[in-house]
C-alpha cells in the first residue's frame, strides 16, 4: 500500500520554505515534500511524536494531489471526494477550495491541529496524520476515520 500511494516520494530537509513550514511545493505533483531546518531546535528531527504526525500529514497531502501539476490548490481527489462525505461546505470559495476561507467542515468537528479547520485540503491532511500518527487532544471523529479506511481500501483494490 505504501509504495503504491508515495512511490518516487522525496522527502527535503531545506533551510526555509516558502510557506515557513512543512509543505507539498507546487508544481511537483505531490511528489516533493520540504521540510525547513528551522523546525529542529523544537523536535522536527528528533523523532518524537509531533514530528511523525507532521510527516504524516505532508504524505496524507501527497497522497491527496498526486499527479496534480497545481499541487492541490483546488484539492486533490481525496480531499474534494471528503467534502460531500463528511456534510462539509465549500460555500464562496471562489472555486479554489484550498484559499477557502469560509469553510464549513460539517456536524462532527475537524481534527484539533493548527490549520484542519481551513479548508477541506487540510482537514484531510490533519485527519490522515491522526489516524497514522495520534496526537494526544485531537480527537479524530467516525466521519472522517471510516472515510480514511475507505481510502486506504480502495488504494488496496488498485494494487490488486
Amino acid at each position: 500500500m505504501i509504495k503504491a500511494a508515495w512511490e518516487g516520494v522525496t522527502l527535503l530537509r531545506v533551510k526555509s520554505t516558502l510557506t515557513g513550514g512543512a509543505w507539498n511545493p507546487p508544481g511537483y505533483m505531490g511528489k516533493i515534500i520540504e521540510f525547513p531546518d528551522y523546525n529542529s531546535g523544537n523536535g522536527l528531527w528528533h523523532g518524537d511524536q509531533w514530528t511523525k504526525n507532521i510527516i504524516a500529514e505532508e504524505l496524507g497531502h501527497s497522497w491527496d494531489i498526486r499527479g496534480d501539476l497545481f499541487g492541490g490548490w483546488n484539492g486533490g481527489h481525496i480531499s474534494q471526494a471528503m467534502i460531500p462525505y463528511i456534510g462539509a461546505s465549500t460555500r464562496d470559495c471562489a472555486g479554489l477550495i484550498y484559499l477557502c476561507w469560509n469553510y464549513q467542515p460539517g456536524q462532527e468537528a475537524p481534527v484539533n491541529n493548527h490549520h484542519a479547520s481551513l479548508n477541506p485540503v487540510e482537514d484531510w491532511g490533519g485527519a490522515f496524520a491522526q489516524f497514522v500518527e495520534p496526537l494526544p487532544a485531537q480527537n479524530l471523529g467516525p466521519l472522517r476515520e471510516q472515510y480514511i479506511k475507505i481510502q486506504i481500501a480502495l488504494l488496496v483494490t488498485e494494487i490488486k
